[in-house]
Parts: structure tokens; sequence; C-alpha cells
């Protein structure tokens, strides 16, 4: 599932004007440490299958707190 939203933010990034980051970021946070590993290990197999464009272009839409947080 996450494949195809990364596939699809890729390939489109001005729709993920419409999500609310900081809210699925909050959300991201409220979990707890494990479930948070979970789903930051599944990104980052993810993110690590892109090709290097790709990769770029996914990273510019990330906020940075994000992505320091889930270590891509």
């Amino acid at each position: 599932m996450f494949t195809t939203y990364i596939s699809e933010i890729v390939n489109n990034p001005q729709k993920i004007i419409h999500f609310n980051l900081d809210g699925i970021f909050g959300l991201y946070l409220s979990l707890s440490q494990n479930q948070r590993d979970i789903l930051s290990h599944s990104l980052r197999k993810i993110l690590n299958s892109l090709d290097n464009d790709s990769k770029k272009r996914l990273y510019l839409v990330i906020p940075e707190t994000a992505r320091r947080e889930m270590g891509i």
C-alpha cells in the first residue's frame, strides 16, 4: 500500500499539497516506538528500491523533521 502512495507522490508531487503533512506526522509521533519503527523500516525499504531521481523528488516533499525522525 505504501509503495502505491509513494509512487503516486513521486509521479504527481502536487497531489501531496492536499494532505495535511503536519497532521500525518503528528499521528506518526503518537504511535508507540515499536509501531514507528515498523513504519519507518517499511518506508526506508520502499525508498531504497526507488531510482535516484524518484528519491530526490520524494525528498523534496518530505519535511526535514519527518526525514530525521524516520531515519530517511
